[in-house]
């Protein structure tokens, strides 16, 4: 259960620095 507790969590925390990274991105509206 631990594994499938940090890998969820692993997945969560990339998911999220990714839709943080893509929301500035968007907002800065810079490419």
């Amino acid at each position: 259960m631990d594994v499938l507790a940090a890998a969820a969590l692993v997945v969560l925390v990339i998911w999220f620095i990714g839709y943080w990274r893509f929301h500035q991105e968007h907002r800065r509206h810079r490419y």
